[in-house]
């Protein structure tokens, strides 16, 4: 079996080390081309000590001939760079974009939730959404793939099995993410002496993931509060959900579990708890019902992982018909 040919725009990031560190590995995918801007002539290993054991790859700067002679190609790259990098003139690989450029199917939610005007929105409609345990059979004949935000991948996931059911009214969704959400060029709001011992909630009601949940969902109703936290990855939601009719445990055990019986990376357990799932592609969920109308739904999962590249990974897989937990299944959690 011939190897997948792929490049990696956006390489040093911290999303981009993540699909290496997953791939590099792999007997299947061989990356042929690593970008970066910043680091372009260093080899990758110098830029990232901890891939030195699996590449010698020499970093270059992005051009044209990215699109030619690969079968896939993944853009790692901040809101706004990938929707320019695309060109719509020519034969283009298969692609999977790990930024917000391709979300968002409306370009007026796009331009208030991102600040700008999108800049390739012939595309936009060209891109399926990425989340495999959603649209599955989409991934499977599409050429594009937008791979979901951490935060959205986590609440969507949370909540499938009430809305496919058309069971809730109203969700409120509290998050916690970690400072490598922020990405890799150091910022005022992840220095550490300030994150370390701090909590605080940001963009209340304009977070840009929250367009995302309602399209993917097909519900409006929902409500997001994202916080920053004092951890390095990973992302954690409490959900409190009120629902349109009277449910007892069972009941809602039974929907989530037989929701959720075939999923490679989704495990309903009885409590949650972020650091069981660090480093690996799982997501752990809880459910619980606080009174016969209202449910509460915990969720966990890395935001690198699960959150970006894990997902970006399983993508991969089921576009070129592999298994799909190839390359993902080996990544044990981080804990202790």
């Amino acid at each position: 079996m011939e190897k997948i040919r792929a490049a990696l725009v956006g390489a040093t990031g911290y999303t981009g080390n993540e699909l290496l560190r997953i791939l590099l590995p792999s007997r299947e995918v061989e990356f042929t081309t690593l970008t970066s801007e910043t680091h372009q002539g260093k080899r990758i290993a110098d830029v990232c000590p901890q891939l030195s054991s699996f590449s010698s790859h020499t970093l270059v700067s992005f051009s044209e001939e990215i699109w030619e002679n690969n079968d896939v190609v993944f853009l790692a790259l901040p809101h706004g760079e990938a929707q320019e990098r695309i060109k719509t003139d020519r034969q283009l690989p298969r692609i999977i974009d790990l930024s917000g450029d391709f979300r968002l199917k409306n370009l007026e939610e796009f331009r208030e939730f991102y600040g700008f005007d999108h800049k390739n929105p012939s595309l936009v409609d060209g891109f399926v959404y990425g989340l495999p345990e959603l649209n599955r059979e989409a991934i499977k004949k599409s050429r594009f793939v937008s791979n979901p935000g951490c935060f959205a991948s986590a609440s969507i996931l949370g909540l499938i099995p009430l809305t496919e059911g058309n069971h809730i009214l109203h969700a409120f969704i509290s998050g916690f993410t970690g400072s490598s959400g922020i990405g890799r060029q150091p910022k005022i709001g992840a220095h550490h002496p300030v994150r370390n011992h701090n909590i605080k909630a940001y963009k209340v009601g304009d977070h840009q993931h929250l367009p995302e949940i309602q399209q993917a969902l097909n519900f409006r109703s929902i409500e997001f509060v994202p916080h920053s936290a004092p951890l390095t990855r990973g992302i954690f939601l409490s959900v409190f959900v009120e629902l349109k009719e009277k449910l007892n445990p069972r009941d809602l055990d039974s929907i989530y579990n037989e929701r959720y019986d075939s999923e490679p990376f989704i495990r309903i357990r009885k409590n949650v708890e972020l650091a069981e799932v660090t480093g690996s592609n799982m997501c752990d969920i809880s459910v619980k019902l606080i009174s016969s109308n209202y449910a509460h739904i915990s969720v966990a999962h890395d935001n690198l992982v699960k959150g970006a590249a894990g997902t970006a990974v399983q993508n991969l897989n089921i576009m070129f018909g592999r298994d799909e937990t190839a390359d993902l299944d080996h990544l044990l959690p981080l804990y202790p």
